[in-house]
C-alpha cells in the first residue's frame, strides 16, 4: 500500500515566511531580504503549490518573487516543519525588538542591552531605571527616562496607509488561527492619523489572548491577565487593542468599536448578526463609518466612490520629479479605467524637483501629442504652478493660457505669518488662470502643520472666483482635511480628487482622496473629475481675456 504524502500546511509556511521578513527588517539586517520573504509569502499564499512542486529542485525558483535563499527556507519548512533562519532570528525575543521603537534606542542598542545586560524589553529597562541601576547602559539616563515616559504614555501615531496594512495582517493572522476578526476604530472611520490600531474579534478571552500574543508582529501583551479588551505593543511600538464580543452580537460589537459614542447611542440596545441587521433592529438608517462623526450628515446623501472618478488628476512624470514617463503613466491610468489624465509636472521655480522652464514645457507638449496618438486615454496638458511668495503664479499668462489645466500650490515659505500667507493665497486665487488650489493647506500628516491663514476668508473668495479645491490623496498629505471640506462644500465650491502620483505605483492614492471626500460628505456632483474630459476642461481651463 502506498502511503499518501503528508498535506502541506500552507498557512503555517506563509506565517513563518512573514515572521522571517518581520524579524529580519526589525533587526535592521537587510531590508531587501525582509521584503523578499514578504513577497515569497504572498506567492505561496496565492498559488498554494503542492508538496511535490515545493520539494522539486529548481521548481520554487521559477515562481514569481521566490529566489534561491527563500526557496531553501520553504523547502526546510515543508520537509521539517521548521526554518533554520527563523530559529536563529527567534533567539532575540520580540520584546527586545520593541525596544528600538523607543526614541534614542537603536536596534544595535536594543541588542546590546539584551546580550550584555539581560534587558529583554521595555518593562525590564524601566525597572532598571526605577531601581537606579541604569547609569552605565551607554545611553544618557535623563534622555532615556524621558523617551520611555513618552513612549509609555503616548501611542506611536501612524499614518492611515501604514496602520491599515498592519491591521489587515493581524486580522488575517487571527483568521488563520480560527478567530473571526475585523478592523474597527479610527481606521474603519478612515481617519488620516491613527493613534491606536483597533480590532474586534468574536472569541473566548483566553483563546484570543493566547493566539494574539503568539502573532509574529506582536512584541508583548500590555493588558493584565484578566483585562478585556486585550492590549498589545507591536514590534514597531504601535499599540493594538483587540475588543472581544463578551456577549454582544457581531453587529453590535462592530458598531460599538467603530464609534463614535454619540452615533452608537442612536442604536439603543439593539443587537444583530451584522451591522445591517443591527440597524434594522434599531430602526436607524445605516451610515457609512467615515460619516458617523458628523451630526449634520444628510439622510439621503450618496457619497462619492472611487468608481465615480473619470479623470486621473495631478500626475508627475520624469520631466520633473516623477519616476515614470508620460507614456507609462498614461498606459497605467488607462489600465485602471480612467478616461483622461492630467500631466501636471512642477513649474520652473521648483528647482529641487526639476521644474519645467517654458522651453522644456513645450518639449513636453510635443511628447504628450506623440503619446496621445498611441493611447486611448485622453491626455491633458497642465502644470503644477508654484504660488510664489507674493502670490504670483510661476509663468507669464501667455504660457498658462495654452494649458488645459493649472494646479496652483505652495511648495515653499510655509511659515509666513497669517496675514502674509492669506494675502499670498488670495492674490493667486484672483488670477484668471487660477482654477485649482493644490494641496491647499500644505500640511504633512504627523510631520508638518497646515500653513497659517484665515481659511474662511479664502473660501469666500474661492466661491466668488469659481475655482476648485483639490483633495490631495497623497497619504502624506490627505489635504484638505474633512472639516474644511464640509465648510467649502457649504459655500458651493467644487473639488477635484487627485492622486498627486509620482509613479504608476502611486496612482491608487486616489483612494485616500476618496476617504477624505467621503468624510467631508462629498457626492459625485461635488467633484469635477467625475465629469467627462470635455466638461472637465471647460470648468478648469485657464484664461485671461
Amino acid at each position: 500500500m502506498t502511503l499518501a504524502e503528508p498535506a502541506v500546511d500552507h498557512d503555517a509556511i506563509v506565517a513563518a515566511l512573514n515572521e522571517i521578513a518581520l524579524r529580519t527588517s526589525a533587526l535592521g539586517k537587510n531590508r531587501y531580504a525582509g521584503k523578499a520573504f514578504h513577497e515569497a509569502a504572498r506567492t505561496i499564499d496565492g498559488l498554494r503549490p503542492d508538496r511535490a512542486t515545493m520539494l522539486r529542485p529548481g521548481a520554487l525558483e521559477k515562481l514569481q518573487s521566490i529566489g534561491k535563499s527563500t526557496a531553501e527556507e520553504i523547502r526546510h519548512l515543508v520537509r521539517e516543519g521548521r526554518s533554520p533562519r527563523l530559529d536563529d532570528l527567534r533567539r532575540v525575543p520580540a520584546s527586545v525588538l520593541e525596544l528600538s521603537a523607543v526614541e534614542g534606542v537603536s536596534t544595535t542598542d536594543a541588542l546590546r542591552l539584551f546580550e550584555e545586560e539581560g534587558i529583554d524589553g521595555v518593562p525590564a529597562l524601566l525597572r532598571r531605571i526605577q531601581e537606579g541601576t541604569a547609569e552605565d547602559l551607554g545611553i544618557p539616563l535623563e534622555k532615556l527616562r524621558g523617551a520611555l515616559e513618552r513612549y509609555l504614555a503616548e501611542p506611536v501615531a501612524l499614518a492611515l496607509p501604514v496602520a491599515e496594512p498592519l491591521a489587515d495582517e493581524l486580522v488575517r493572522d487571527l483568521a488563520r488561527g480560527g478567530i473571526r476578526a475585523a478592523v474597527v476604530g479610527a481606521i474603519r472611520r478612515r481617519e488620516d492619523a491613527i493613534g491606536v490600531i483597533e480590532l474586534a474579534a468574536d472569541a473566548d478571552p483566553l483563546r484570543a489572548a493566547l493566539l494574539f500574543e503568539s502573532l509574529p508582529r506582536v512584541a508583548r501583551l500590555v493588558s493584565a491577565d484578566d483585562e478585556v479588551p486585550l492590549r498589545a505593543r507591536l514590534l514597531d511600538g504601535a499599540l493594538v487593542i483587540l475588543h472581544l464580543a463578551e456577549g454582544r452580537s457581531w453587529g453590535r460589537l462592530l458598531a460599538e468599536t467603530t464609534g463614535p459614542a454619540a452615533y452608537v447611542a442612536t442604536l439603543g440596545d439593539a443587537q444583530g448578526d451584522d451591522e445591517a441587521a443591527l440597524h434594522t433592529a434599531a430602526g436607524v438608517q445605516w451610515v457609512a463609518p467615515e460619516r458617523r462623526d458628523d451630526p449634520e450628515r444628510r439622510p439621503d446623501e450618496r457619497l462619492i466612490e472611487e468608481r465615480d472618478l473619470l479623470g486621473m488628476v495631478h500626475c508627475h512624470t520624469t520631466y520633473s520629479d516623477g519616476n515614470q514617463s508620460i507614456e507609462e503613466m498614461a498606459r497605467a491610468a488607462e489600465a485602471r479605467g480612467f478616461r483622461y489624465l492630467t500631466i501636471t509636472d512642477h513649474s520652473q521655480s521648483a528647482h529641487y524637483a526639476k521644474g519645467l522652464d517654458p522651453e522644456r514645457m513645450k518639449r513636453q507638449w510635443a511628447e504628450i501629442d506623440e503619446v496621445q496618438a498611441k493611447v486611448g486615454i485622453r491626455l491633458l496638458k497642465g502644470i503644477e504652478s508654484d504660488i510664489l511668495k507674493d502670490g504670483a503664479l510661476d509663468y507669464d499668462d501667455a504660457i498658462l493660457e495654452q494649458l488645459d489645466v493649472v494646479i496652483a500650490s505652495i511648495h515653499s515659505r510655509h511659515k509666513l505669518g497669517e496675514d502674509a500667507m492669506t494675502a499670498r493665497i488670495l492674490r493667486a486665487m484672483r488670477h484668471p488662470c487660477f482654477k485649482i488650489w493644490g494641496h491647499p493647506l500644505g500640511r504633512l500628516v504627523l510631520s508638518r502643520d497646515p500653513v497659517p491663514c484665515r481659511l474662511e476668508e479664502i473660501l469666500a473668495v474661492a466661491a466668488e472666483e469659481r475655482c476648485a479645491i483639490e483633495i490631495n490623496g497623497d497619504p502624506h498629505r490627505m489635504d484638505l482635511p474633512p472639516e474644511h471640506v464640509r465648510a467649502a462644500r457649504g459655500r458651493g465650491i467644487p473639488f477635484v480628487i487627485s492622486s498627486d502620483a509620482h509613479s504608476t505605483r502611486t496612482l491608487h492614492y486616489t483612494r485616500y482622496g476618496i476617504d477624505v471626500a467621503r468624510r467631508g460628505g462629498l457626492e459625485p456632483d461635488d467633484v469635477l473629475n467625475t465629469l467627462s474630459a470635455d466638461e472637465f476642461v471647460a470648468r478648469v481651463r485657464p484664461y485671461v481675456s
